[in-house]
C-alpha cells in the first residue's frame, strides 16, 4: 500500500477554495426532517444559486430540470427516487455551466436526458431503471461513472438503454443493458433492444459491461422469435473505443414451435463512415435461439467503417474502494507490474488527446510523483484530503508509463470528498 499526503496540496486547496468560496450546501428531504430547507427537488434546484451542493436524503422526488452549475448528491440510489410524469432533464445551458449527479434512482417512466450542456456533466453512481434509459444530444462532455442502465421491463418495441448524438462521452464502470423483448399481437419479430447507440459521437468506454437484450419467443405458432439486440453501435462518422470491456449481443428468442428461432445479436455494428478500437477484451455475439445454432456476429461493419482490435494491450483501470479512515480516499489501480503510476487530480473534468490509448479526461491541478506498480499488478493508493472542505467534487486520474516507454490513462474516478 503507498500512502500519499500532497505536500504541494496547498495549491490544489487553495484553488478550490477560490472556486467553492461562494457554494452553499442546501439539504433535501423529501419528510422534511430536521437540517433540511426543501422537500422536493424542483423547488430546491429553482432556489439555491448556481455553484451550491443539494445533498438529496432518501424519499421520492419529482423529475427536475438543470440548467445552471449544481451538483445534486443522493445518500444512496436504492433509497432516493426520482418517479413521477415527465423527463429529468440537464441542459441546455452555456460552456461555464458545471452539473454534478450522483447516487439518485430514476424509476417508473422518468427518463434522463443531457441536452445542448456546453459545459461538462458528471454522472456517477446513478441507478437509471426507466425504459428510456439515457438519452445525450449536443453535449459538449459527459463523464459517466459507476452507473448501472438497465430494466428489468421488457417491451414489444424495445430502445436502446444508452443513446448519444452529436456528443463527447466517456463512460467507466458502468453496466449498460439492453431491454428484452416480449412478444405481443401483431408483434412481427419482437427483437432485444440495442445496449448502447452512438450517432456523430466520440464515445470512450472502460471496464464496462455493455449487452444487448434479449429477443423474445413468438407470440403465436408461425411467428418468428426475436433477434438479439446490439451490443453497441456507431453510426454517421461515430468513433468509439472500448478499453478492457465485456462487449455482447443480446440473445436470440427460442420458438418452442422449432421454426424460427431468432439470431443471436451482434456485439458491435459500424455504418456511415464510422471507427471502433476494441482494446484487451475481445466482443462476443449473443446466443442463436436455436440451442443447435450459431452465435451472432462479433461485429458487423459496413464497407465505409473500419474496427481495430488488440487483445494484448495492457488494462489499466482504477477503482474508487472504500475509504479506510475520514478524509482518506483509496484507490486500486490496476496497471502493468514494473511500470510508473502517476496520479492526476483536478477539479473540472476535461478531455486532452496525449496519444494514450485513453484521452487525458482530468484537467491537472495536482500531478504526484509517480508510483512503482507492484509485481502483482494491482496497486494500492491512499489520499489524505485533510485539508480539503467536505462535498467538493474532486476527479482524479492515473496515467501509467509502461516499461517500454508507452503512455496509458486509466478511467476517471469522480470523487465527493467525505
Amino acid at each position: 500500500m503507498i500512502a500519499a499526503r500532497i505536500a504541494c496540496f496547498t495549491c490544489f486547496a487553495l484553488c478550490i477554495s477560490v472556486g467553492e468560496a461562494t457554494s452553499q450546501t442546501f439539504v433535501v428531504d423529501a419528510a422534511g426532517g430536521p437540517g433540511s430547507q426543501y422537500r422536493d427537488l424542483p423547488a430546491a434546484i429553482a432556489a439555491v444559486p448556481a455553484g451550491s451542493t443539494l445533498v438529496v436524503r432518501a424519499g421520492k422526488y419529482s423529475p427536475f430540470t438543470v440548467k445552471k452549475s449544481l451538483n445534486i448528491l443522493g445518500v444512496d440510489s436504492q433509497t432516493v427516487s426520482i418517479e413521477g410524469l415527465g423527463a429529468a432533464q440537464i441542459g441546455p445551458c452555456g460552456a461555464t455551466e458545471n452539473i454534478v449527479l450522483h447516487g439518485l434512482g430514476f424509476r417508473a417512466l422518468v427518463p434522463l436526458i443531457v441536452l445542448g450542456t456546453q459545459g461538462t456533466v458528471s454522472l456517477s453512481a446513478l441507478d437509471i431503471t426507466t425504459p428510456s434509459g439515457l438519452t445525450i444530444i449536443d453535449a459538449n462532455m459527459v463523464h459517466i461513472s459507476s452507473c448501472n442502465l438497465a430494466t428489468t421491463v421488457a417491451a414489444a418495441r424495445t430502445v436502446a438503454r444508452l443513446n448519444v448524438t452529436r456528443s463527447r462521452v466517456h463512460v467507466a464502470w458502468t453496466n449498460v443493458i439492453g431491454q428484452d423483448a416480449i412478444a405481443t399481437t401483431g408483434t412481427t419479430r419482437p427483437d432485444g433492444g440495442g445496449a448502447v447507440v452512438a450517432v456523430s459521437s466520440e464515445l470512450s468506454l472502460v471496464a464496462s459491461n455493455v449487452l444487448g437484450g434479449k429477443g423474445a419467443q413468438p407470440f403465436a405458432r408461425g411467428n418468428l422469435a426475436g433477434f438479439g439486440g446490439v451490443g453497441i453501435a456507431g453510426d454517421l462518422r461515430s468513433t468509439i473505443s472500448m478499453h478492457a470491456c465485456l462487449v455482447v449481443g443480446g440473445n436470440g428468442g427460442f420458438d418452442p414451435n422449432g421454426l424460427f428461432h431468432g439470431s443471436g445479436g451482434a456485439a458491435i455494428t459500424l455504418t456511415q463512415s464510422s471507427s471502433a478500437t476494441v482494446e484487451v477484451l475481445a466482443p462476443r455475439g449473443g446466443t442463436s435461439g436455436d440451442p443447435l445454432g450459431q452465435p451472432g456476429p462479433a461485429w458487423n461493419v459496413d464497407s465505409t467503417s473500419k474496427l481495430a482490435l488488440d487483445a494484448s494491450v495492457p488494462t489499466v483501470v482504477a477503482r474508487q474502494e472504500a475509504n479506510p479512515r475520514p478524509k482518506t480516499i483509496r484507490w486500486t489501480v490496476s496497471a502493468p507490474s514494473r511500470s510508473l503510476i502517476v496520479p492526476i487530480l483536478g477539479v473540472r473534468p476535461t478531455i486532452l488527446a496525449l496519444g494514450t490509448t485513453v484521452p487525458l479526461l482530468v484537467e491537472p491541478l495536482v500531478v504526484l510523483a509517480p508510483l512503482p506498480s507492484n509485481a502483482t499488478g494491482t496497486t494500492i493508493f491512499d489520499l489524505d484530503l485533510s485539508v480539503v472542505p467536505s462535498l467538493v467534487i474532486v476527479h482524479a486520474q492515473f496515467g501509467v508509463v509502461l516499461s517500454q516507454g508507452r503512455i496509458m490513462a486509466s478511467n476517471v474516478v469522480p470523487i465527493i470528498v467525505p
